[in-house]
């Protein structure tokens, strides 16, 4: 296995992988640079155990993140989207929990810890809990401009 700076890919990688992709891996002499097809061969080669993810799984977790920007952006403080993030936190801790020896962390949990009132959104920026909504909404614009959070004006009166 050999690791690169990503951000200054070596000549000797760029000509294996010349658009850069990575991971790549080498199968019976021909270079693989794409994740999929990578996927696929090691399932074909090696079925078990398989790491192709089983339908009734395919979607947990998908819901957090949108979950998490709701709860985020809402100043209703019994609106349900703190309990609909909690559920899906506690779905995607359960799943874990069932499927991956030695789970101990559990995010529903953690939030209660650094929330104990679970009033208000907290997240952890630069090794600090940030407790307010607007604060954290500022920092993740600021941080990942692109898909904005902030609701533009003229769909502001949409709640």
């Amino acid at each position: 296995m050999h690791l690169i700076n990503v951000s200054d890919k070596p000549q000797w990688f760029l000509e294996i992988s010349p658009e850069g992709k990575v991971p790549v891996v080498k199968f019976d002499d021909k270079w693989v640079p794409d994740s999929d097809v990578i996927v696929g061969i090691l399932e074909e080669k090696y079925p078990e155990p398989s790491l192709v993810t089983p339908p009734e799984f395919a979607s947990l977790g998908s819901k957090i993140f949108g979950a998490f920007v709701k709860f985020v952006k809402s100043k209703e403080p019994n609106d349900g989207s703190e309990q609909a993030l909690l559920d899906e936190l506690k779905a995607l801790d359960d799943h874990l929990k069932g499927h991956v020896s030695d789970y101990k962390f559990e995010a529903a949990k953690l939030f209660l810890e650094i929330s104990p009132e679970g009033k208000v959104p907290v997240v952890k920026f630069d090794d600090k809990w940030v407790p307010d909504s607007d604060v954290i909404v500022g920092i993740l614009e600021e941080k990942y401009p692109e898909p904005s959070l902030v609701t533009p004006p003229e769909f502001a009166s949409l709640g």
